[in-house]
């Protein structure tokens, strides 16, 4: 399996930690299971997608898709969603695509430190 799913139950967020090759498949499979394994809770908890062990980056069509999977999925609404890369990466290559009418905040971090501070600030 290229993905792991974490509770990260005191600090109130989903951890989804993506290793080694992993395509746009991969990355939508976890999403799936994440929705399916943790219906309970997911529309309280926001979610760190770490892609620091990533040895590949998806083209722009297929962040494209990501993202408009990601977004389109109600579970999300009002939720936060922190990417964490290494320093060295390209932070272009983690983005995807959110239209601005989802209610969906995505930001992009090469600290892991501040990705879990702004996930769990007030005002989620």
């Amino acid at each position: 399996m290229s993905y792991r799913i974490r509770v990260e139950k005191e600090l109130e967020f989903i951890r989804i930690s993506y290793a080694g090759y992993v395509t746009l498949n991969h990355r939508m499979d976890a999403i799936t299971e994440l929705l399916v394994e943790y219906s309970d809770i997911i529309s309280s908890m926001n979610c760190l997608i770490d892609l620091r062990q990533v040895e590949n980056t998806l083209r722009p069509i297929e962040r494209e898709v990501f993202g408009s999977y990601v977004a389109s999925r109600g579970e999300f609404r009002n939720s936060k969603i922190a990417t964490l890369i290494m320093p060295e990466q390209d932070r272009n290559v983690a983005l995807f695509e959110i239209t601005s009418d989802e209610r969906l905040e995505y930001k992009v971090f090469d600290s892991e430190h501040e990705a879990i501070s702004w996930l769990i600030e007030e005002g989620k």
